[in-house]
């Protein structure tokens, strides 16, 4: 079983020599390590990038240490590459998001709140994914379920599918954003646990729980750093 995880330094480049191949972008971290318990063959369609406290650990316990590549950080790499190109979101999207998208060449072609979300009963052929990325803006482990079903779809099989949480509301209001210091010792989780807190607190527990569960299998991965 493999791993591949995004070097932090290739994040751009990786991104912009596969637009057309299709893949799966999500985040290295405490819940992904966790999440896998269940979904082991997610890392078959997916590319990670190292994310999180618990993620950089991992990589290092693996022997394959990493530098900490940020959510709203590889989407700006993601951007970049895309530049010129057209998004679709599915997930929320406000008007700040969108002129950040624009300060960035990209096009919002297509627009899926997707309000109320339940996978159980969602028509994934239903969606017609007529741009060159698809940014997932839904909270995991929905955005990371959704994409791997859209991705096996034959008419999306060239997609790329970016899970990218609320990294997109970081992007386009940086307030939002937690402080510089947080972001040095991997942190972020504390300073979001003021919004939201039951559920943050309960997701938080629950992940470190199952990566507990799930630490023989964590050991069998295989990790293969893409440095191009």
């Amino acid at each position: 079983m493999i791993i591949r995880v995004i070097d932090s330094g290739s994040a751009a480049s990786f991104v912009h020599a596969r637009r057309e191949t299709g893949v799966i972008l999500s985040a290295l971290n405490l819940f992904m390590l966790g999440f896998l318990r269940q979904y082991p063959e997610f890392p078959t369609r997916a590319v990670f990038w190292c994310d999180g406290l618990m993620g950089a650990v991992y990589m290092a316990l693996k022997c394959s240490p990493t530098n900490r590549l940020r959510g709203v950080d590889m989407l700006t790499a993601a951007l970049k590459a895309n530049s010129g190109g057209s998004a679709c979101i599915l997930g929320s999207c406000g008007e700040s998001a969108e002129k950040a998208l624009a300060r960035f060449g990209v096009e919002i072609a297509q627009h899926h709140s997707l309000d109320f979300f339940s996978l159980d009963n969602f028509d994934c052929g239903s969606l017609d994914l007529s741009s060159d990325f698809v940014l997932v803006t839904l909270p995991s482990p929905k955005q990371e379920l959704l994409a791997l079903r859209l991705a096996a779809i034959p008419k999306n099989m060239n997609k790329h599918f970016i899970c990218i949480g609320g990294a997109l509301n970081m992007l386009s209001r940086p307030e939002l954003d937690c402080p510089r210091f947080l972001q040095i010792l991997g942190l972020e989780f504390a300073f979001r646990l003021k919004t939201d807190t039951v559920r943050r607190i309960n997701r938080l527990f629950g992940s470190f729980y199952s990566v507990i569960r799930n630490f023989v299998g964590l050991y069998k991965y295989k990790i293969v750093v893409i440095n191009e």
